[in-house]
């Protein structure tokens, strides 16, 4: 991966270079960053520039190890992740190197990925994967052997939170690695890191993305701007997400959005079953995606409704144009029970509740909080 296939983040960028450009790569670096960040990405990029024969501003792709880095087989690169059991193996037996294949696949495909989309991918089930100890102690094994090919050996530990107490008897080992050894930890949040291990790391945060950045990632996407600046503003900063919602069908969820709160204000017996029923039939992401741009677009409403104009809000120019008529209807305290109301039946969706009684019951409340007033949002 090179640093030129990350939007932004050129700050952080120039820093990792500086290190390698300078030989003062720290033994050990932590990398911090919300869910669909792009720590990992980053520290990959560092990893095969480091090792690359011939970089200039990027790993040049074409030597010997970056054929191999970019494949994820270079055999001084030793990733350590979540796992859970394996075929018949005891769990405590299942380390990293049993799953290397799926994850070669996984991070290759999903660079910003997270702990439950990797858990989707292995079909961990209810079952969460963590780092266990024979992990630990085979990592200081491996890591106090010879380099194979390279001056550098790395280690890579991904989503460190699920080290746990385990994680202490890697404190030799980050405290007084081998020489030319470069330990790399990511996480999503410090504080979820053993203090331990995080004293001892030079650390890097690493900011969601802008909607700029996002925007330049998604741009040679099949879908209009409308749609992309809905998945971006959805997304929050969150590049894995944004690439999940890009496989959902067309959303156009504002013109949804906008529909059923017509149809909940009018309260026409027929057209609301048809509208729930049809919601109903799509899938549990759909329905999830509705409802979360949902909360998005009344928390940019109330922004709107707080400062007295649309000018800063992340909203598409016809989005802004719908809050202007509905400021007329809804005020801030009916903007905080629709939020309410949307966060509430969020949570029974994730529960598995019944769509068609969850979208009934969120329709009626709706109607109950806008009967007043005559909305006219066309």
């Amino acid at each position: 991966m090179r640093f030129s296939d990350i939007a932004g983040q050129e700050k952080i960028k120039e820093v990792l270079r500086g290190f390698v450009k300078q030989d003062r790569v720290p033994h050990a670096l932590l990398f911090t960053g919300a869910k669909g960040t792009a720590k990992t990405a980053l520290a990959i990029s560092l990893t095969h520039y480091l090792l690359c024969e011939n970089r200039s501003e990027d790993p040049c792709g074409e030597c010997k190890s970056c054929k191999k880095t970019f494949k994820y087989i270079h055999p001084d690169i030793h990733y350590v992740f979540p796992v859970v059991t394996k075929g018949k193996k005891r769990r405590a037996d299942t380390i990293s190197a049993d799953f290397m294949i799926q994850w070669r696949t996984y991070i290759a495909a999903n660079p910003y990925g997270d702990l439950t989309s990797w858990s989707k991918y292995i079909e961990a089930g209810n079952t969460k994967p963590n780092i266990n100890t024979k992990e630990c102690s085979e990592l200081s094994r491996k890591m106090g052997l010879q380099s194979f090919e390279s001056e550098y050996k790395i280690l890579i530990i991904w989503n460190a939170e699920s080290l746990g107490k385990e994680g202490n008897r890697l404190l030799k080992l980050i405290e007084e690695p081998p020489e030319k050894t470069l330990i790399l930890i990511l996480a999503e949040n410090a504080d979820q890191v053993l203090n331990t291990i995080s004293s001892r790391c030079q650390h890097i945060h690493v900011p969601p993305f802008t909607d700029d950045e996002m925007m330049t990632t998604l741009s040679d996407q099949q879908k209009d701007k409308e749609s992309l600046l809905e998945i971006v503003h959805l997304s929050e900063g969150n590049m894995q997400q944004a690439l999940t919602l890009l496989d959902s069908q067309d959303m156009h969820l504002s013109e949804q959005l906008l529909d059923w709160f017509r149809k909940a204000y009018q309260c026409k017996g027929e057209e609301v079953l048809s509208w729930v029923n049809a919601m109903a039939a799509t899938g549990k992401q759909q329905q999830k995606n509705f409802l979360m741009y949902g909360l998005f677009f009344m928390r940019e409403y109330m922004k709107a409704l707080h400062y007295g104009s649309v000018d800063n809000i992340r909203l598409t120019p016809k989005e802004k144009d719908t809050v202007i008529k509905m400021s007329k209807i809804i005020d801030l305290e009916k903007a905080e029970h629709i939020i309410s109301i949307i966060n509430i039946n969020l949570n029974y969706l994730d529960r598995n509740a019944n769509a068609k009684i969850l979208f009934m019951d969120m329709t009626i409340g709706l109607e109950q909080i806008m009967k007043e007033t005559l909305i006219n949002i066309n």
